[in-house]
């Protein structure tokens, strides 16, 4: 018998969390918040956070505390993909610190000189633990991720609360098969890797 390699060939390129909030009024097809915060335990540009923020009219924004790890993320995440967001969103300093229990109801809250938002996902759903060993896959997204996906999520903006709830996604089907997923979850321990050629 052939022992496996437990190994996997390849560079690692970054270890951290996804979270992720997209909120939209009932019945009317558009978002009302959307962030998306990178937060990086291992990157070459060292650890930090990065969040994507829109929400109309009131906040739309580039939040960070290491903006060398900005670009590591806009260069490895957003590369050849669409996204969901404005392109010449202004970065703006901000501070990061999580709270509540990651089992529950986790939430972010991130400060700037004009703005306090804070970000809770309930109502967790089963982790769901994703492995993509095929190399093409590997060198596109995450090899390992373990994700949360929520019913439900609250967005606060200067202690107002963003009206709008979770609602199906489709991106989900690529990525992880099967059918739509909410547009609330957080990815823990995500693991990028570029495979070896």
């Amino acid at each position: 018998m052939t022992a496996i390699n437990p190994i996997l060939p390849g560079r690692l390129l970054w270890s951290g969390e996804h979270w992720i909030c997209f909120l939209r009024a009932p019945g009317t097809g558009k978002d009302t918040a959307r962030v998306s915060l990178y937060r990086s335990h291992y990157s070459p540009a060292g650890e930090g956070h990065v969040a994507f923020v829109a929400v109309p009219g009131r906040l739309e924004a580039i939040l960070t505390d290491n903006r060398a790890f900005l670009e590591f993320v806009r260069e490895t995440m957003f590369r050849g993909k669409a996204s969901p967001f404005a392109p010449c969103l202004p970065v703006v300093d901000a501070d990061f610190r999580r709270g509540g229990e990651l089992s529950e109801s986790p939430s972010w809250n991130l400060e700037t000189r004009d703005h306090h938002l804070n970000v809770t996902w309930t109502r967790l759903e089963p982790p769901a633990v994703a492995y993509r060993d095929d190399p093409e896959l590997q060198s596109r997204r995450p090899v390992f991720t373990v994700l949360f996906f929520c019913r439900d999520a609250l967005v606060l903006l200067d202690g107002r609360r963003i009206d709008g709830a979770p609602y199906p996604r489709s991106i989900w089907r690529e990525a992880l098969g099967g059918g739509d997923r909410s547009s609330c979850v957080f990815a823990i321990a995500e693991t990028m890797i570029r495979p070896t050629d």
